[in-house]
């Protein structure tokens, strides 16, 4: 059965592109294929809170049980970590 996540990162596209270039196949612009798995990164415009500015990309990943999760989880550890 597959499964799908989207989120929205507070990540450069410019980092997580890198991220995924090196777990799989880049197919097109923000688009890779990873052990089976479809990712899809979109830059969104940047948020502002006060004087402060954040990157916002959208994050989407979809594929099949282990497969999926065992890619959301090098994912999360790379990006969720303190200091990541």
């Amino acid at each position: 059965m597959e499964r799908r996540y989207a989120e929205i990162w507070a990540v450069p596209l410019a980092r997580l592109e890198a991220h995924f270039d090196g777990e799989g196949d880049c197919t097109g612009p923000g688009r890779y294929c990873c052990g089976g798995c479809a990712v899809r990164l979109e830059a969104l415009p940047d948020r502002k809170v006060g004087c402060l500015t954040f990157p916002q990309t959208r994050v989407e990943m979809a594929g099949e049980g282990e497969k999926l999760e065992a890619l959301r989880r090098r994912f999360l550890l790379r990006f969720a970590s303190a200091g990541g």
